[in-house]
């Protein structure tokens, strides 16, 4: 009986590393495939050290090639990481400087194409599930749950998506695992080298992302509580270090205070109410995203059954760990509650749609698959002599990772995640049509840029700005057509007063923005 059970604890581990080995690759296939989104070019523009007022210049109602917005998308040999670090503080200081710095440093020996800032972000998604399965064995020590986790992780969409995309978010998970280790080998050891390696972890995360904040609070929950609310040397072992991490991010802060007027300005879009239907949409296309990729422009029934599905098998999860095992219990609910109740309260209140943004709850996410996987190996472990019970759970694991893969083997071959920035793929499709095209629009240096990663070189651009809109002239060379990309009201009245006729032939529409192309007919 001892040699069935280790053969079958072998085989399961092959197969699981079968599904891990899947998932590395799902991080790799076409990395520069989809949209280059809107944030994504901020991170180029970040990496190139130039003011956005400096990208602004070609924004004066001159005819320039689409290529001229190139210098701005790529490292500039001028402008160093101190000119990163300084863009950051001055324009967008939401964004602590770690990731910009080394993606730079990155660009600098790999280039500056979507491709290649991408693959660091792969990079820091691969590096995070060995960690995921170290924290496994410091939280559970059981070897087999960290198995199950890093299967679990590398065929999560949550997790790919944001592999496949050149903004902060990959590292910040590789960091707050991490910081999850070092706190843990911290309680364990109680050496100072240990818990000076936490605080390190702790400031790196950080200096990452500004939500790392909520990751320190958890884990003075988790310590608090699992000293009995009592000054032992722990708990101030924890004081001291977690004190260490936030005097050493206080020069950050303090750029946050100073351009604080335009840090609002930046993040008001949160606060914009989004209607119950489409928030309660959100949370289950986000929870579904944790084990499988789907998309719907409705709360159909599919996605709700969908939804109760996975919902009871992470309140199951929840309820088994909660009665197996104190300390990964504490721990989880600590990181799952503090995220759910900063992000879902506000919401529910003031209204708002914080708890719609994926991203958000990346810590959350890791706390769902932690206990979804000790549930599963320890129901498939505890079960082996129960043939009954075994296929159970047997079937269990093989539908949801099975389902995973299925599903990330069709969106990676689809043109976006989920329909995110579709618009900019169909838009440049249009353009693209036409070969010697001129685009007219008075959008953003975001608005444009993805859209400009995706026109052929022979595109021309007159771009404008809200001071220079007015003054906008239809030119009178030949282009074989002329495009007006989502125009503002006053530059789409200044066009027809002009004599000009708009034809629409591109429109997208959701709850956070309107998108438009027309064809411009010029005045006779």
């Amino acid at each position: 009986m001892m040699k069935y059970e280790q053969s079958w604890i072998q085989g399961l581990k092959l197969a699981l590393a079968i599904v891990i080995v899947f998932g590395i690759l799902f991080r790799l296939i076409n990395l520069d495939q989809k949209p280059y989104w809107h944030d994504e070019t901020y991170t180029s523009l970040r990496i190139s050290g130039f003011k956005i007022e400096e990208v602004m210049q070609l924004f004066d109602g001159q005819i320039i090639d689409v290529e001229a917005l190139r210098p701005y998308q790529q490292i500039s040999p001028e402008n160093g990481a101190i000119a990163t670090i300084q863009r950051l503080a001055e324009e967008d200081s939401q964004h602590p400087p770690l990731y910009f710095v080394m993606v730079r440093v990155w660009a600098k020996r790999f280039g500056s194409s979507i491709l290649s800032l991408r693959s660091l972000s792969a990079l820091f998604s691969i590096l995070s599930l060995p960690m995921m399965y170290w924290l496994c064995v410091e939280l559970f020590a059981l070897p087999l749950v960290g198995w199950m986790s890093m299967a679990l992780m590398a065929t999560a969409p949550i997790y790919i998506r944001y592999a496949q995309e050149a903004r902060p978010y990959s590292l910040w998970i590789l960091l707050i695992l991490t910081t999850c280790v070092a706190l843990l080998r911290a309680m364990r050891q109680k050496s100072a080298t240990s818990w000076g390696i936490y605080a390190i972890a702790m400031i790196a995360a950080l200096y990452c992302h500004l939500f790392s904040a909520l990751v320190l609070i958890a884990h003075g929950l988790y310590v608090l509580t699992m000293q009995r609310f009592q000054l032992t040397k722990g708990a101030i072992a924890y004081l001291i270090s977690a004190s260490v991490a936030t005097l050493s991010f206080l020069p950050w802060l303090r750029i946050m205070w100073i351009s604080r007027e335009r840090l609002i300005l930046t993040t008001n879009w949160a606060k914009v109410p989004l209607p119950f239907s489409e928030l309660v949409k959100s949370w289950s296309l986000n929870l579904c995203h944790a084990f499988i990729s789907v998309q719907s422009s409705s709360l159909n029934i599919p996605l709700i059954g969908l939804t109760a599905a996975i919902l009871l098998l992470v309140a199951s999860a929840v309820y088994y760990l909660q009665r197996r095992t104190r300390q990964a219990w504490v721990l989880l609910f600590a990181l799952m509650g503090i995220t759910l109740t900063t992000f879902l309260l506000p919401d529910l209140i003031t209204a708002g749609r914080r708890s719609a943004v994926d991203r958000y709850f990346l810590i959350c996410y890791l706390g769902i698959h932690l206990t979804v996987a000790y549930l599963l190996t320890s129901q498939i472990v505890r079960n082996t002599t129960n043939f009954a019970q075994l296929r159970l759970w047997q079937l269990i694991t093989v539908v949801l990772l099975s389902s995973s893969i299925l599903s990330n083997v069709v969106t990676l071959q689809a043109t976006t995640w989920w329909g995110w920035s579709e618009f900019d793929v169909e838009v440049a499709e249009q353009i693209n049509h036409s070969h010697h095209p001129l685009v007219i629009s008075d959008v953003p240096f975001g608005g444009i840029m993805p859209i400009a990663h995706r026109l052929q070189p022979n595109t021309k651009l007159l771009l404008l700005t809200e001071a220079t809109v007015d003054q906008v002239q239809v030119p009178k060379q030949e282009f074989s057509d002329m495009f007006v990309y989502n125009p503002s009201d006053r530059l789409y009245l200044s066009l027809t007063q002009q004599g000009n006729s708009l034809k629409q032939i591109y429109h997208f529409k959701d709850n956070t923005l309107t998108i438009s192309l027309y064809h411009l007919a010029p005045a006779p």
